[in-house]
């Protein structure tokens, strides 16, 4: 069968394409386990083709046919295409390994659906057809347990991640791009692991849904602790407590004492000290005290000190701020 082993840089690890050793036993007869994991990966596979291709239509406002051209493009190009647009958001910021991990999903997956499928000795062995001058020798590599469990950590973190960024963008457009519900898998994955892309993401959400013409803009003071302000504690801040926050406190986090909360303590509460309150010590009162006072904000106790939600900073598109917020209207 050949003694000759291949390097092959197709994919983005270097894999040995090696002919099968001498006195190995082929079986056309595939463990229900291997069978159970190939269908694991595919199945979380298409999960994060769908989310690629929905966040790609909500990012390019696509028509209809534009929408059936992203959804025919390869999924590394639609990754790739959304990951650029983070990293020209964010100046300086490179997401190589991110992309890199993307790609050796693609890869992974490729082999998994066009590869033939044996076994030897009890080890699946796939066939991967990238040498067709060689008809002399079997050439492919095992696939062992170890890379199907590789393969779906780094896919359902990957998934969670994209769900996130999705949760984010329909809460801002307000465009609904499915009826399949998504499960929070942000949970699902190891904590602390890619939380810089988590945290870019809404940036860039942002970023993209308020360019010129398409959002109205901010209201308030653009000094520190203003609802304009870009630093921390301000309404145009991304990270814990900033307006562009979606973690808890934050201006795009639904839950109690959040900008898009409705409830009292809410960015979208129009009762008093709410965020939709136009009084004294409301959010949307221009006066002092108020949330889009364009002076200094005022540390006393019935000041606004509430979440600085889409309406004061105008982090959300056009259509869901004139639906959602009497300022804007």
């Amino acid at each position: 069968m050949g003694a000759n082993r291949r390097a092959t840089a197709w994919r983005s690890e270097v894999i040995m394409h090696t002919p099968m050793p001498e006195g190995l036993r082929l079986s056309q007869e595939i463990p229900d386990q291997v069978k159970l994991a190939l269908a694991d990966a595919v199945i979380v596979f298409g999960r994060i083709e769908q989310e690629l291709i929905e966040i790609a239509w909500i990012m390019s406002n696509a028509d209809l046919k534009q929408r059936l051209r992203i959804a025919r493009a390869p999924t590394k190009e639609n990754f790739v295409d959304i990951i650029e647009a983070v990293e020209q958001a964010e100046p300086g910021l490179k997401l190589d390994a991110l992309k890199e991990t993307v790609r050796q999903l693609a890869d992974d997956r490729n082999l998994m659906v066009h590869g033939a499928w044996t076994m030897t000795n009890e080890k699946p062995w796939v066939v991967w057809h990238k040498f067709a001058e060689d008809t002399d020798s079997v050439i492919g590599e095992y696939f062992e347990p170890w890379r199907f469990e590789r393969f779906m950590t780094k896919s359902l973190h990957l998934l969670g991640m994209l769900r996130q960024f999705h949760n984010i963008l329909e809460a801002q457009t307000g465009v609904k791009t499915t009826s399949i519900p998504r499960s929070d898998a942000i949970n699902s994955r190891p904590p602390g692991r890619n939380m810089k892309f988590v945290s870019v993401v809404v940036v860039v959400a942002s970023v993209l849904l308020c360019s010129p013409g398409n959002a109205a803009g901010c209201f308030g003071y653009t000094g520190p602790g203003g609802a304009c302000y870009s630093g921390p504690g301000g309404g145009l801040y991304s990270g814990p407590g900033g307006g562009l926050y979606s973690g808890p406190g934050g201006g795009l986090y639904s839950g109690p004492g959040g900008g898009l909360y409705s409830g009292p303590g809410g960015g979208m509460y129009s009762g008093p000290g709410g965020g939709l309150y136009t009084g004294p010590g409301g959010g949307l009162y221009d006066g002092p005290g108020g949330g889009v006072y364009t002076g200094p904000p005022s540390k006393d106790s019935d000041a606004y000190h509430g979440p600085f939600g889409p309406c004061i900073t105008g982090a959300a598109d056009n259509s869901w701020l004139a639906s959602n917020c009497p300022n804007r209207r």
